[in-house]
């Protein structure tokens, strides 16, 4: 594409980017790759604009948004089919420390008052980390999806409830809480079960 400005100036040539550059830039695959449909979409380019094509960045990233907003969809579509409920579980497959994130309705009506209609909530092995708020399904699976969050397990959440390390997190939750320390906690306000859990004796 040529862009003139005035007559008799010198047009510019936009640059094109090649199919065979665009899966070496890291910038350009990273989405698509997030989502596991590289190879979906460059087939989805080739059939369209021929494998040895070459298409500004403009162009590129026109198709990139249309081809995952439609993935982002389906997948969508598909999870409220095969998870069992409303309130998807998606783990990170890559985390040592067993992260997920559950996809739920918005449970206070002030954030509903905002539009914000869907939170996702994010969960490890110690407990709830924090969540974000939504105002449509769609947005709140492709923020798990490109956060890592791409495999779906039902019943994740339950088999890391009530575990060692999650009743450990939830004292170091009510620490935080109560503004103090954790150490502070556990010598002023933890109930003996609490104690147990890091290995404390109990209290006289």
């Amino acid at each position: 594409m040529s862009h003139a400005t005035k007559s008799g100036t010198v047009k510019r040539t936009e640059e094109l980017i090649s199919i065979k550059t665009w899966q070496t830039e890291s910038l350009f695959t990273f989405r698509v790759k997030r989502l596991n449909c590289m190879a979906d979409f460059l087939e989805m380019i080739t059939n369209k604009h021929g494998k040895d094509c070459s298409l500004s960045f403009e162009d590129w990233h026109i198709e990139e948004e249309t081809f995952i907003d439609n993935q982002v969809q389906e997948i969508a579509d598909k999870l409220i089919v095969e998870s069992d409920s409303n309130c998807p579980e998606l783990i990170d497959p890559k985390s040592d420390r067993k992260a997920l994130v559950v996809i739920l309705p918005e449970p206070y009506p002030s954030q509903r008052d905002k539009g914000n209609m869907f939170r996702l909530g994010y969960y490890n092995e110690t407990g709830s980390s924090y969540h974000e708020n939504y105002r449509i399904f769609k947005e709140a699976v492709y923020k798990a999806l490109i956060s890592g969050y791409n495999v779906l397990e039902v019943g994740a959440l339950d088999k890391l409830v009530d575990t060692r390390l999650w009743n450990r997190g939830i004292v170091v939750s009510k620490a935080a809480q109560k503004g103090v320390w954790l150490n502070e906690y556990l010598e002023k306000f933890a109930t003996n079960e609490e104690l147990q859990l890091f290995g404390l004796p109990k209290a006289s």
